[in-house]
C-alpha cells in the first residue's frame, strides 16, 4: 500500500505539476468540482503557477514519497495491512472533519504520513531497548531519525514563523492520531517487531480481509490513469470556464499600433471573471538609452483587463505579457495562456 500511494502521488503531482488544470481535476483549494476530489487531493501537490507554500511542489512530492517509502514501509509491516489502512483512515477523517467543521481545505499526503512519525518512532525505541549496539550502527536508524527531526520540529516550526498556522494544525492533529494509535496498539507493534525480528525469513500470515485491502489499493493508480484519459478525450468540462476572450486591443503587435493605442493593451473577456485571480510576466527589451517603461495591470471592469505603460515604444524596443492562472467567479478555470508581443520585430 505504501508503494502504491507513492507511486499515485507521483503521477498526479508531476501531471498537476506541469498542467496546472489538472490541479482541479484532482486537488485544488477551491469547490469540489468532482467527488473523487475528496481523495485524489491527497495526493495532489500543487500547480507550478499560484503556488503560496513553504517549499517548491516538486520539493514536497520528494519528501512525501521519501516518507511513504522508509515510514510509510516500515509501518505497513509492523502494523500490518488491516492497521495500516486503519490507520491512514483515520488520518483522511480528521482532516475531512477540518473541512467540514472549520472550513479548512488541506491537499497532499502530508496530513496521512505525518500519522506515520509515532509509529516509526516507538519502532525506533523499541528496536534501541532490544539491541542498543546493533541499532547504534545502522544507518537507516540515523536516516529515519533525522527525517524525525525535519518533520517533528523543522517544518512546523518552519510553517508557524510564515504563519501559516492551518498547515501547522493539521500537521499536528496528523501526528496525534498516529501518536492515539500507538499509544492504543503498543504491545501489538512490540510484539510484531519481534516477531519479525526472529521470524525474517517466513513469510507473514495474512487474512482474507488483508488480501482485500491489498488487492483494492491496485484500483487507485488504475482510476487516476481513468481519469486522465477521460479528460484527454474531453469528457470532463465541469472545472472550465465557459468565459472567452472577445476582443483584444491592439490586435496587432506593432509599434505603431501599441502607440497609437495610448500604450495600453486591453482584454475583454466574454464572462465575468475573479478579478483577484492571474498570474502576470511582462518583460521589455530594448537599447539601455531607451529608459525603463513602467506599466500597470488593472481590472476596469470584471471582464476587461487593461495594462497600460509609462511612455511610447521605440523603434529597437519590444514588450511581451504573458498571462496565466485567471478564473471566473464561479472559480472555474480559464486554462488558456495569453501571450501577446509587441515590437519592431514582430510581424503584423
Amino acid at each position: 500500500m505504501s508503494l502504491i500511494l507513492a507511486y499515485s502521488c507521483i503521477l498526479v503531482s508531476v501531471t498537476t505539476y506541469f498542467n496546472p488544470e489538472y490541479y482541479d481535476i484532482f486537488g485544488g483549494q477551491g469547490p469540489v468540482f468532482y467527488t473523487w476530489q475528496h481523495l485524489t487531493r491527497y495526493l495532489d501537490h500543487g500547480a507550478s503557477i499560484g503556488h503560496v507554500g513553504m517549499l517548491n511542489p516538486l520539493l514536497q512530492l520528494l519528501l512525501n514519497v521519501l516518507v511513504l517509502l522508509t515510514f510509510g514501509v516500515i509501518c505497513e509491516r509492523v502494523l500490518g495491512t488491516k492497521r495500516f489502512f486503519i490507520l491512514i483512515a483515520g488520518s483522511i477523517l480528521i482532516s475531512q472533519l477540518l473541512r467540514f467543521f472549520l472550513k479548512i481545505w488541506v491537499s497532499g499526503p502530508s496530513s496521512i504520513v505525518w500519522a506515520f512519525t509515532p509509529i516509526l518512532f516507538l519502532t525506533l525505541l523499541h528496536l534501541y531497548k532490544r539491541d542498543r549496539a546493533k541499532i547504534l550502527k545502522d544507518p537507516m536508524a540515523y536516516f529515519s531519525l533525522l527525517l524525525l527531526i525535519i518533520m517533528w520540529f523543522v517544518i512546523p516550526t518552519a510553517s508557524f514563523i510564515k504563519g501559516w498556522r492551518i498547515n501547522s494544525l493539521v500537521l499536528s492533529l496528523s501526528t496525534l492520531v498516529g501518536v492515539s494509535f500507538a499509544y492504543v496498539w503498543q504491545d501489538f507493534i512490540y510484539g510484531r517487531i519481534d516477531y519479525l525480528l526472529t521470524n525474517y525469513t517466513q513469510a507473514s500470515n495474512r487474512d482474507i480481509v488483508d488480501k482485500g485491502i491489498s488487492s483494492m489499493s491496485f484500483a487507485l493508480p488504475c482510476f487516476i490513469i481513468a481519469i486522465l484519459i477521460s479528460s484527454l478525450s474531453g469528457i470532463l468540462t465541469e472545472h472550465v470556464s465557459p468565459a472567452n476572450i472577445v476582443e483584444i486591443y491592439p490586435t496587432s503587435g506593432t509599434i505603431e499600433d501599441f502607440n497609437n493605442a495610448d500604450n495600453k493593451i486591453m482584454i475583454r473577456f466574454s464572462g465575468d471573471m475573479d478579478t483577484r485571480e492571474i498570474q502576470t510576466n511582462i518583460d521589455h527589451i530594448s537599447d539601455d538609452e531607451a529608459g525603463i517603461i513602467y506599466n500597470n495591470l488593472i481590472w476596469k471592469d470584471d471582464r476587461t483587463i487593461e495594462i497600460s505603460f509609462s511612455r511610447q515604444l521605440g523603434k529597437e524596443e519590444h514588450i511581451s505579457v504573458l498571462l496565466q492562472g485567471l478564473r471566473d467567479i464561479e472559480n472555474k478555470g480559464y486554462y488558456d495562456v495569453i501571450r501577446l508581443d509587441y515590437g519592431s520585430n514582430v510581424d503584423d
